[in-house]
């Protein structure tokens, strides 16, 4: 396995997106151990890393699919998770600027 094919799901409503990892992608990553978000307030731009996880099947940085700035993260998936804590509940909140 060298890349997660389309891992997100994204959900826009107006000017907000909600952005979570697909139940294929969580599939493919196994257990998930550690988690790394940028801080509401950072900037993603469409194609460039933002987020890496530690997961039972490898360590990948991921791309944003989408431009905007983080408003929130979900507090269940921020740092160190219990493996069991795995969904495919949302990650982030972007509005677009």
């Amino acid at each position: 396995m060298t890349t997660l094919i389309d891992p997100w799901w994204v959900k826009r409503t107006g000017n907000e997106i909600t952005l979570g990892l697909t139940p294929t992608a969580l599939t493919q990553l196994g257990k998930l151990y550690f988690l790394d978000f940028p801080a509401p307030g950072a900037v993603l731009k469409v194609g460039l890393p933002f987020a890496t996880i530690e997961a039972q099947h490898w360590i990948v940085t991921l791309n944003s699919p989408v431009a905007g700035q983080v408003v929130a993260l979900n507090p269940g998936w921020q740092g160190q998770i219990e493996p069991a804590g795995q969904t495919s509940a949302w990650l982030l909140r972007l509005i677009t600027v």
